[in-house]
């Protein structure tokens, strides 16, 4: 069995369920390892980690100098804790439509300036409310220059803010990103949520 960095280890179980375990490698730096069970059946296999969420950040436009730097850097950081894809729509008219095709089957959120501010301990209440509820496959959406519409906003499963100020959408961005790394990192045992 092919196992994406770490060494495998299977046993069998009853009912033709054999049981893995793989040593993977806990912090992006690669210091420190991590126990990743899971199970293969009719279905193929399946681990823990399929219940983690996954998440899409979809923007309309791509960040450029500083901002496009952080999202590299946080994207870099991430992607030793959880899946995470960047999706951009260019800015046009038809972009909501977009935003709403690269989103669908996934649990939408939708970062306004009009959403619910939540503190980072309500966030990640929300998280775990959402894993509990099956919504592994989490998208936020932040718009252009403009924000969303209301029709949009009122299309998405949640709307949050990022705070009571109002943030370019580069600046959104990276906040949004820093966040998502502050939660992974939390849930791995990671220190950088007390830093």
């Amino acid at each position: 069995m092919e196992d994406q960095g770490g060494q495998a280890f299977c046993g069998r179980l009853l009912h033709g369920l054999t049981l893995w375990c793989c040593l993977r490698p806990h912090f992006p730096d690669g210091t420190g390892f991590r126990l990743v069970f899971g199970w293969i059946g009719r279905g193929g296999w399946f681990s823990a980690a399929d219940r983690r969420l996954k998440h899409r950040v979809c923007t309309v436009g791509r960040p450029g100098g500083w901002a496009g730097e952080a999202v590299t850097e946080y994207l870099k950081r991430i992607q030793g804790f959880a899946p995470l894809e960047m999706v951009q729509v260019k800015e046009s008219p038809k972009k909501e439509k977009e935003l709403k095709e690269k989103t669908l089957d996934w649990w939408s959120v939708c970062l306004d300036e009009k959403g619910e501010s939540r503190s980072t301990e309500d966030w990640r209440k929300d998280w775990e409310k959402w894993e509990r509820a099956g919504r592994t496959r989490i998208a936020w959406i932040i718009g252009g220059a403009d924000g969303h519409s209301v029709p949009f906003r009122e299309g998405c499963d949640a709307i949050r803010s990022l705070g009571p100020q109002t943030l370019s959408h580069d600046l959104a961005l990276v906040v949004l990103l820093e966040q998502i790394y502050r939660l992974e990192s939390w849930r791995a045992g990671h220190p950088y949520h007390r830093i």
